[in-house]
């Protein structure tokens, strides 16, 4: 949604943060009505995050998954997660003055789970996992350009 912020305008970006977001938390209902128990839940979340990267709809281009890890995270954690996902886009709203504010709120939004559940079970540590990807895709330029300096 960001990307399309710089590129439309705010309505677009509103409309594709809408969008990214519910496909977060439909995959996950939709996993749930049908049974899966956690460990598929976390598959076809990762699912959802990779193909959110790769949509075949964008030319196999696509955005951080951001907006859809809030998603799935609102749908996983209920409370939890609204704390986590309005923590994270508060710190992404607040922090203009970091040129990569990704950097503080996926980590953040993260253990604000971890403090919440205080259980690190193969679900928390899945999402941990999700995050991570999510924060690594969102910050990849960032590592490009570090590494090309270093080399």
């Amino acid at each position: 949604a960001a990307n399309v912020l710089r590129t439309s305008g705010v309505k677009p970006a509103i409309f594709a943060f809408t969008a990214d977001f519910t496909k977060g938390t439909v995959t996950i209902l939709v996993a749930r009505f049908l049974g899966f128990d956690n460990i598929f839940v976390l598959m076809i979340a990762s699912s959802t995050i990779l193909g959110h990267w790769k949509s075949v709809f964008n030319r196999m281009r696509g955005g951080d998954g951001f907006a859809t890890l809030g998603g799935i995270t609102l749908v996983m954690y209920s409370f939890p997660g609204m704390i986590a996902v309005v923590f994270a886009f508060v710190i992404n709203y607040f922090s203009k003055i970091f040129k990569y504010p990704s950097t503080l709120c996926i980590p953040g939004g993260y253990l604000i789970l971890v403090f919440y559940t205080k259980n690190m079970n193969s679900q928390i540590i899945g999402m941990g996992i999700l995050y991570s990807l999510v924060f690594l895709k969102s910050n990849s330029t960032v590592f490009k350009q570090k590494f090309k300096s270093i080399v």
